[in-house]
C-alpha cells in the first residue's frame, strides 16, 4: 500500500486556547433543575438575605390581581434559580457534593434550633442529585431505611398550593432512603414529580441588575447637588468660623464661643465682622461639592470595574470606599485649602486685607510667599 509522509498530510488550521478559557470550557457541569429549584424554596426558607429578597417581592407585586401576581413571582423565582444554578456550576466546578453539603450543613443547620429538619430538608435536596453525584456519606447520617404516610398526605402534598408558593418545602411525610443496590444511591419516598418543586428554567435569564450609566450629565447634576449642599450647609457656620479663627490667633481675648462673638459684635465691626470671609467660604465650599462628590462617584466607579475584578471587588467594597473617599478629598482639597488660606487671613486680620477682595487677597498671599521664598 502507499504511504504519505505525516509532514504532507493537511488537517486545516490550529489555534491555541488561553489555558484559563480551557479550564472555563471544562468546568461546565450540569446541576439538575429539581435540584435548583429545591435549593432555592430552602434559600427563601431558611437563608436571611434571600427571605429578605423575597419578602420584598411578594410586597411588590401584593397590588397586583391574583394570577398577575403569581407570574411575577414565578418569574422571580425562577430567575432566582436560574442565578444559583450559575453559581452551583462555577463552585460545584471547583469542589466536591460533599464540600456543598458541608457548607450548607455549617451555615444553616449546626447552630439552629431545628437542626434535624433541616439535615431533613438538606438529605431530600441533595437525594435530587444523580446518584454517581450523592454524597451517600453524608445523606447516611440523615437518612431512613423506610417511610411512613398515606397516599391521602401525598395527594394533599401535590395540590396547587405548593406548586405556587415558593416558600413552602417538603413535609415530613417526605425522606431520603438508601437503596440497597452494588452502589448505593438515596432516593425520595414517597416519590414525587420534579414538576412539583417549581417551573422549568430553561428559556428564563438569572437575575440581572444592569450596571447603572454614568453620563456626563450626571456627573455634572453631582456636583451641582454637592455644591449647593455644601454652600449652604457652611454658610450657615460662617460666624463660628469667625470665632474659631479668632480664638486661634487672639486666645486671651476670645477665650470661649459666646465671648468671642460677643466681642465681634462690640468691635468696630459689629454685625458684619462675624461674616467675615464668607466670599472665600461659599467659593471654597462650593467647589468642595463640585468636586468631592463626581470625583468619589468615578474613582469608586474606575476601581470596581476596571482595576479590580468582580469577587475581588465584592470582597472589598469597604476598602474601595475608603480609598475613593480619601483620593476624592485630596481633590477637593486642592481648590479649597487656597480659599481656606485667603478666609483666615481676612478674619485675622480684616484691616488688611477685607478691602482687597477674595481674588486680591489670594494675589498678596501669593506675592508674600514668593517673597519669603526668594
Amino acid at each position: 500500500p502507499t504511504t504519505t509522509p505525516l509532514e504532507t498530510l493537511s488537517l486545516g488550521q490550529g489555534q491555541w486556547t488561553p489555558q484559563q478559557q480551557q479550564q472555563n470550557i471544562n468546568e461546565i457541569v450540569e446541576i439538575p433543575q429539581s435540584f435548583c429549584a429545591y435549593a432555592s424554596r430552602f434559600l427563601i426558607k431558611y437563608d436571611e438575605g434571600v427571605q429578605t429578597w423575597w419578602d420584598t417581592q411578594e410586597s411588590k407585586y401584593s397590588l397586583l390581581s391574583q394570577d398577575k401576581r403569581q407570574v411575577k413571582l414565578e418569574q422571580s423565582f425562577v430567575s432566582f434559580a436560574k442565578s444559583l444554578e450559575m453559581a452551583l456550576q462555577e463552585y460545584v466546578a471547583g469542589n466536591t457534593y460533599d464540600k456543598l453539603w458541608d457548607t450548607f450543613n455549617s451555615k444553616y443547620a449546626t447552630n439552629a434550633n431545628d437542626k434535624e429538619e433541616i439535615q431533613r430538608q438538606l438529605g431530600i435536596l441533595f437525594t435530587m442529585l444523580p446518584p454517581q453525584d450523592q454524597p451517600v456519606s453524608k445523606l447516611r447520617s440523615v437518612g431512613i431505611s423506610s417511610s411512613s404516610g398515606s397516599s391521602n398526605d401525598v395527594a394533599t402534598f401535590e395540590a396547587e398550593n405548593f406548586r405556587t408558593d415558593f416558600t413552602q418545602l417538603l413535609p415530613s411525610l417526605y425522606h431520603c432512603v438508601e437503596k440497597s443496590t452494588p452502589n448505593s444511591f438515596f432516593a425520595i419516598e414517597p416519590e414525587i414529580v420534579g414538576t412539583v418543586l417549581g417551573p422549568s428554567l430553561q428559556r428564563e435569564q438569572p437575575l440581572q441588575r444592569p450596571l447603572p450609566q454614568l453620563s456626563p450629565t450626571i456627573y455634572a447634576l453631582l456636583g451641582l447637588s454637592g455644591s449647593a449642599a455644601c454652600a449652604a450647609t457652611h454658610s450657615v457656620v460662617i460666624p463660628l468660623d469667625v470665632v474659631k479663627t479668632r480664638a486661634q490667633t487672639d486666645p486671651e481675648q476670645y477665650s470661649n464661643m459666646l465671648k468671642g462673638i460677643q466681642t465681634v459684635l462690640k468691635g468696630e465691626e459689629g454685625l458684619p465682622g462675624l461674616y467675615l470671609g464668607a466670599q472665600a467660604t461659599l467659593v471654597g465650599y462650593c467647589w468642595y461639592g463640585i468636586s468631592i462628590y463626581p470625583s468619589y462617584t468615578f474613582f469608586k466607579r474606575y476601581a470596581t470595574t476596571e482595576l479590580l475584578s468582580p469577587a475581588v471587588a465584592t470582597i472589598h467594597m469597604n476598602d474601595i470606599a475608603l480609598i475613593a473617599g480619601a483620593m476624592s478629598a485630596v481633590v477637593a482639597s486642592l481648590g479649597l485649602t487656597p480659599l481656606e488660606a485667603a478666609r483666615i487671613r481676612v478674619v485675622a486680620d480684616p484691616a488688611t486685607y477685607k478691602s482687597l477682595g477674595l481674588l486680591g487677597t489670594m494675589a498678596s498671599i501669593a506675592k508674600e510667599d514668593t517673597e519669603s521664598a526668594g
